[in-house]
């Protein structure tokens, strides 16, 4: 019998190989918009008290500071911003730190201190710019324009582009520096994305509107009679030696049925050894003799002001005098004096 060929054994079929795990690296994720909204707002509150409390005891030299309060207020805001959201301080400030929010540059990495200071100026210069007051010599059409764009421009397009420039969120002040607001709990390089063209096109043409309308409006109210008289009236007033500012304005007020034309002064003055009575006395002395039209008016009010502002804080006492021109001849009326503090 013949023998019977044995087939060869089938190899046992082997399962495909395993694709090579493919390792995605960490990212960073972008911040949202109301953790940032609510950090700013604690740092502001936050740092807002922190120098409330340490000026009480410098009341008088700060009301000496005038104009440059917002100035100095600028200086002493610069290093809880720009050491806490350096790499100093990690990045974060103590509202980041709540809101688990952290300043980094496209690596992912903390920052600098030169480029957190940057940061902190490009954002902060419309806030301290905003509301500060100049004495009426340095009133001018070109300043006037500047602050406008410096302060509608570069701080509008700033909140604009944190609400609006998704998903990065990214203001002027993230764009100047070079920087991102992610979430803390993420790590990683961060997934550029460019403003958008439309929000270049939106805030362009606002800015150009809203210059060219501040434009108009200086250039109207430069070349109105009433208005220019009392401009000229509180820069004769700020010749006065120890006043700092004043301000003039005319006022209608119905009272018990009777319209009254009222002319307002508020003049703010710093040093505190001169009566206030004798700022007010002085002052309504010297509107008379440069603008005798202020003998027309059925009442005049002082208001003289002693205190500082430094943008994120202030404080002041207030005292107020009226009286019609012949009361003010001889001897005004006085109020109670006001202080407050914010």
């Amino acid at each position: 019998m013949d023998d019977q060929a044995i087939p060869d054994a089938v190899p046992p079929v082997q399962p495909p190989a395993a694709a090579p795990e493919t390792l995605v690296p960490p990212v960073s994720n972008f911040g949202k918009l109301w953790p940032r909204v609510f950090a700013f707002i604690v740092d502001g509150l936050f740092v807002s008290l922190c120098i409330v409390i340490l000026a009480i005891p410098f009341f008088t030299p700060l009301s000496r500071l005038g104009p440059w309060g917002h100035l100095v207020g600028f200086f002493l805001t610069l290093p809880y911003f720009a050491l806490l959201n350096s790499r100093i301080g990690n990045g974060q400030t103590l509202g980041k730190r709540w809101m688990r929010l952290r300043v980094v540059d496209a690596n992912g990495s903390t920052i600098t201190l030169s480029r957190a200071t940057l940061r902190y100026a490009v954002l902060q210069a419309p806030f301290f710019l905003n509301g500060a007051t100049l004495p009426s010599r340095f009133d001018s059409f070109f300043l006037d324009i500047l602050l406008a764009a410096i302060i509608v421009g570069l701080g509008g397009g700033t909140l604009y582009l944190i609400f609006f420039n998704r998903p990065s969120r990214q203001g002027f002040h993230d764009l100047a520096a070079g920087t991102y607001v992610v979430s803390a709990e993420s790590s990683g390089p961060v997934t550029p994305h460019p403003v958008r063209k439309y929000n270049w096109i939106i805030l362009g043409s606002s800015c150009a509107v809203i210059v060219v309308g501040a434009a108009f409006a200086v250039h109207f109210f430069t070349h109105w009679g009433a208005l220019t008289s009392l401009q000229q009236d509180a820069a004769v007033i700020e010749t006065i030696p120890g006043v700092q500012s004043a301000g003039v304005m005319d006022l209608h007020q119905w009272t018990n049925g009777t319209l009254y034309h009222i002319l307002d002064i508020t003049v703010r003055v710093q040093n505190p050894s001169i009566a206030r009575e004798t700022f007010a006395r002085s002052a309504v002395t010297t509107l008379f003799q440069h603008d005798p039209t202020a003998l027309q008016y059925d009442q005049i009010r002082v208001t003289i002001v002693r205190g500082y502002d430094l943008g994120i804080a202030h404080a002041q006492v207030t005292r107020n005098y009226s009286g019609t021109p012949a009361q003010w001849q001889k001897h005004p009326t006085t109020t109670e004096p006001a202080r407050s503090i914010s």
